[in-house]
């Protein structure tokens, strides 16, 4: 391709997704939220939700949970999982914003799908095939420009970056598996979706190792696991990602848009809704990734001897805490789309952050921070845009 071309395709990429980010508020809902603990545990009980319209049987959520599935299956890390949820997202919205019909929109996402992960082309080609029964619908002239669009992107998104990965010693204590490389160490570079270009957030950094400001940390994280009650045990658990919920954050906040969207929306405006949410939290985990490998820094059991976490530390740096991050990220963008719930939206976020102390996965630092980066993250999106 030259370079021409290129500049044109970067050019009308840019104005295509402008255009379609153009946003829909929240109408009025009819139903009291929910409880955490209360609807946490009806899911574990199988049991649904029908204080609301259902809305589980569109195509859009059909093909959202079959991207979570994929993800699960090709080992996706949270960050790389959020980037595929923002693409399937985003050009479903577009393909229905050009009027397409939603076979089509199915199909524009499944071979967008494709194209992100070619490796597990036949799986997810597969997984498809067992849920729709349009697949192989042709795609108009506008749609595959749409398509060749989004793929332009994705394969300039920074994604595909490679180099060297160095860990430093002198920084934050982090310590490796051997010579296992940490999880996605270049997503911090990645490409924005709707952060504004230019945009830095002021990130305040970790509190130094050795300090009695550090020793209160290390033993007000050993005191949460230590108290945990068995609410905050399934809570932990629940935004761990160990339930049929979702296993990364991006999916949790899928789920729980779905819970709440008001009554009687559209196709469009449902798409409109998981669009903005998608790439927002997308943006959200770039920054928590650029941070965490600005620092490095370890994990409570690293630092202290004989602690022992509820679970597994995920596999890269603590400061500051993905799901801190992304879930207030999701709550503001949702209280703006949906700002009868706001009360409810940001208790569950909280609620996240909190998970992660109490599974003793982080510090409170790494969340308290990871909230602030997170508001800052949602701000600059609905500042910057009309929607």
């Amino acid at each position: 391709m030259t370079q021409e071309k290129r500049k044109l395709h970067t050019l009308i990429v840019c104005s295509v997704l402008a255009i379609s980010l153009i946003g829909i508020h929240g109408r009025d809902l009819f139903t009291q939220a929910m409880p955490a603990k209360e609807r946490y545990m009806m899911m574990v009980r199988g049991e649904n939700n029908l204080l609301q319209q259902d809305y589980t049987g569109t195509s859009l959520y059909r093909i959202t949970n079959l991207t979570k599935e994929i993800s699960v299956q090709a080992e996706l890390t949270p960050p790389e999982s959020a980037r595929l949820q923002a693409y399937v997202a985003g050009i479903y919205y577009d393909a229905l914003l050009q009027k397409a019909q939603p076979k089509q929109a199915e199909e524009a996402a499944i071979r967008l799908s494709e194209y992100c992960l070619p490796e597990y082309a036949v799986q997810i080609r597969d997984n498809y095939h067992q849920e729709f029964s349009t697949l192989g619908t042709e795609l108009d002239f506008g749609l595959q420009g749409l398509l060749d669009l989004y793929m332009f992107r994705a394969g300039h998104d920074n994604f595909t970056e490679t180099e060297e990965i160095v860990i430093p010693t002198d920084l934050g204590g982090w310590l490796a598996n051997g010579d296992e490389i940490p999880l996605s160490p270049l997503a911090g570079s990645w490409s924005h979706w709707l952060v504004p270009e230019g945009t830095v957030f002021e990130v305040e950094p970790p509190i130094e190792r050795g300090t009695a400001e550090y020793q209160e940390q290390e033993e007000q994280v050993v005191a949460a696991v230590a108290n945990s009650t068995p609410e905050q045990k399934a809570a932990a658990q629940y935004w761990g990602g160990f339930t049929d919920k979702g296993v990364y954050p991006a999916d949790l906040w899928l789920s729980i848009m779905y819970e709440e969207l008001p009554d009687g929306l559209s196709d469009l405006e449902i798409a409109k809704h998981q669009k903005l949410l998608t790439q927002s939290v997308a943006d959200s985990f770039i920054e928590a990734w650029r941070i965490k490998y600005t620092y490095w820094t370890e994990r409570p059991d690293m630092a202290i001897e004989g602690f022992a976490p509820q679970f597994d530390n995920p596999y890269f740096p603590s400061y500051v805490s993905g799901h801190a991050t992304v879930s207030q990220t999701a709550a503001d963008i949702l209280s703006y789309l949906i700002p009868q719930k706001t009360d409810q939206f940001q208790a569950q976020a909280q609620e996240a952050a909190d998970s992660r102390l109490w599974a003793g996965v982080h510090f409170d630092m790494d969340n308290a921070v990871g909230q602030k980066l997170g508001r800052q993250v949602a701000s600059s999106i609905i500042e910057s845009r009309e929607y």
